[in-house]
Parts: structure tokens; sequence; C-alpha cells
């Protein structure tokens, strides 16, 4: 995806979004287009991995050819790895790069950024991330929006 962003978004923030437009008043007719709150390219994905863990991750960019002949060799339907290839082309052009403020608006709640996903987890598990230890970062229940 070379330095392409995204605006990716947390899917327990596209449920709540769903859930409000479902639910409320207001929304009849309208259209939203639901992100992250901010755009992040493969390579800050993969510093932000690194910080979390305390271990390092590098994002290896795969050149079109290689990956749709990798995709080919795994034995991937040839039309969806073409439409991965044109998704990928996209991306690396800046067609991702839209940030919205969709679900603030719609939910009246902050969106899920990338930093916090690993810091929410069920009671059960045993981890912890360092990132969410610091005084900053934020505890996600899976019930956030209950």
């Amino acid at each position: 995806m070379r330095e392409g962003r995204i605006g990716l978004v947390d899917v327990r923030d596209i449920a709540a979004v769903a859930v409000a437009a479902l639910t409320e008043d207001g929304h009849t007719g309208e259209t939203y287009i639901v992100t992250g709150p901010e755009a992040l390219s493969f390579v800050d994905i993969a510093a932000k991995l690194s910080r979390a863990i305390g271990k390092p991750v590098s994002y290896v960019d795969v050149p079109p050819d290689a990956a749709r002949q990798s995709m080919l060799s795994l034995g991937m339907p040839a039309w969806f790895v073409e439409d991965l290839i044109l998704l990928y082309e996209a991306f690396s052009a800046g067609h991702g790069e839209l940030v919205t403020d969709v679900v603030a608006t719609v939910t009246k709640k902050q969106p899920i950024s990338f930093d916090q996903v690993g810091c929410s987890k069920p009671a059960s598990a045993a981890w912890t991330l360092p990132q969410c230890e610091d005084a900053g970062a934020r505890r996600l229940s899976p019930t956030r929006y209950a």
C-alpha cells in the first residue's frame, strides 16, 4: 500500500452507528461514511504495534505483481485477486485517507482509536499491553455502547 493511509474504523463503532441509525429518530434517508479518528498507513500501524508490544514490527510493501502471483498461487479466484489489487492501488493513491466525525456525531461518543484497540480485552484475559498502563490510555469495555 506504499504510504497510503486509511481511516480504519473499529467494528464496535460501526455497530454503534448502525444501532443509532436504526433505533433513533433523524436518520431516515441519511448516508453515513463511517471512519476511525485518524488515517493511518501500514507503516504507522507497524510503529504503533511496536510500541504496544515492545518489540519491533515492520511493514513490508509487497509490489502488486508479487502480491498477485502469491494470491493466485494460493488458489484465490483471479477476479478476487484483481479486485484486491485495485483496492491496493486506490489506497496507495490516497483514496482511503478520509476521516469523518460520523461516529462522534451519531453516537455522541468519541471513536475508538487504533491505540485503544489493544487495551480492550475480556476480563478473563491475563495480558495487559504496556500502552494500557500509561496514565493517558483509556480502557474500553466490551459494553462501551450498552
